[in-house]
């Protein structure tokens, strides 16, 4: 068993002892970024990509930039005094929420970075993959003083300690990482897509049945309405403005109308997913006697997200008549006429439309799409009997209830995978994890 010793740094605890620590600047060149992206024009010299901290994101599950938007061409990097930087380097966020995510990319090129972001270039006597696993073991959040921003600069990364093998070593513990984590990622990605396969297949039983019902030998007619397709032939399609009543939330108000006016929690966008109600610390605003009435959230409410990124999105309210919690004007409240509709029904309608993207299509998505009161209202959907679709959405309870928790199950596996690639990793850099030769 090899012999450990303590590295005297607290993050990186015991290590070999026949390795040693040592600052980053000792490791390799800290290099900082350049002045504005600018796209480059069309210039005889050289073509270097431009990289900024959103593509960072290009190659979420690999090591290297696999791919660019932007290009400098070293006469424009010249005009703007960038630095250009040397080819099989590690780039990485120094400022802002994109430095608390750790994402590091190799670049086997040369390149130039935007201000925003660092760049580190080992020296010969260090392995450029030895270092890159190494860097996303470094949580830059350990690092930095909290403040307003979050900034890490190349002066205060040179002063890090980092655990230092023999190069040879350095070597070995690349290809051996390279190769499990290669493991891990294709096993995660298998994950991911059954994860796919199973959201296919529980929006296809939830369009089928509020669609064609549950009964497979009922005849069939054209419903005319392409979202829609064939219907039961004894059904029609009908407005949800005629089954429904749909009310929208109120505009913001921060000040009083009235000395009876009254400060409220109320429901936004944010607030509203297929997947539930979050109604932890809500935003609040005033409201009157009357607004309170109209406004306020019942249980057996359909609650749909009016605009923003989550158009469409909905849930239906439950245990929320003691909470006195109404709804801004990015929600509708859609309320069940007791003798023709089931707002649970509806609710996997439009989980049916949103996700097949009918959303999408009578909205406007060249802006921020909104799903307004009247474009519910006259949404048509199959009518089927009260009962027929309080059994349709008894059904889909059960059914979806059973994907969900094996979709939560494969959530769970992946956060488990990335842990202990996590582990594994840190364990291999610091030596705590012996790597055969």
């Amino acid at each position: 068993m090899r012999q450990m010793k303590d590295s005297g740094i607290e993050w990186i605890g015991q290590i070999p002892e026949e390795w040693e620590t040592r600052q980053l600047k000792y490791a390799g060149i800290i290099s900082g970024g350049t002045g504005f992206p600018i796209e480059y024009q069309g210039t005889t010299s050289e073509v270097y990509p431009f990289y900024k901290v959103s593509d960072l994101e290009l190659s979420s599950d690999g090591k290297f930039f696999i791919s660019f938007k932007n290009s400098i061409s070293e006469e424009t990097a010249k005009k703007i005094k960038a630095r250009i930087i040397r080819e099989k380097s590690i780039i990485y966020a120094k400022i802002g929420a994109a430095l608390l995510l750790n994402r590091r990319r190799i670049s086997l090129h040369k390149c130039i970075i935007d201000n925003n972001m660092s760049a580190f270039t080992p020296y010969s006597n260090v392995n450029l993959f030895f270092t890159y696993y190494l860097f996303l073991t470094l949580d830059f959040k350990s690092f930095i003083l909290p403040g307003t921003v979050p900034s890490f600069s190349e002066g205060d990364q040179s002063g890090i300690y980092i655990p230092f093998p023999p190069l040879n070593e350095q070597q070995r513990i690349a290809d051996y990482l390279d190769a499990q984590c290669a493991r891990i990622d294709e096993t995660m990605e298998l994950v991911r897509q059954s994860k796919e396969k199973l959201r296919a297949y529980k929006l296809s039983l939830i369009t089928e049945a509020v669609t064609k019902g549950l009964d497979p030998d009922v005849p069939m007619k054209d419903s005319g309405i392409p979202w829609i397709g064939e219907i039961p032939q004894n059904c029609k399609c009908v407005a949800v403005n005629k089954l429904f009543t749909l009310i929208l939330g109120k505009m913001l108000s921060d000040s009083p109308k009235s000395e009876s006016d009254t400060f409220e929690q109320y429901l936004c966008a944010m607030n509203v997913h297929f997947n539930g109600i979050d109604d932890t610390n809500l935003k609040k605003m005033w409201f009157s006697q009357k607004e309170k009435s109209l406004y306020k959230v019942n249980d057996g409410d359909l609650l749909i997200v009016e605009g923003g990124a989550g158009a469409g999105g909905a849930f239906l309210a439950e245990n929320m008549c003691d909470k006195n919690i109404y709804i801004q004007n990015s929600i509708i409240i859609a309320r069940e006429s007791k003798e023709i509709s089931s707002a649970k029904f509806l609710y996997y309608v439009i989980y049916s439309f949103v996700k097949r993207n009918y959303i999408d299509f009578i909205c406007n998505k060249a802006t921020i799409p909104h799903f307004t009161k009247e474009k519910i209202g006259n949404t048509k959907i199959v009518l089927f009997s009260l009962p027929e679709q309080q059994r349709i959405a008894a059904y889909l309870d059960e059914k979806c209830a059973r994907i969900d928790a094996l979709l939560a199950e494969k959530d769970e596996l992946l956060d488990k995978l990335a842990e202990y690639k996590k582990s594994l990793i840190f364990e291999c850099v610091t030596g705590k994890r012996e790597v055969a030769a």
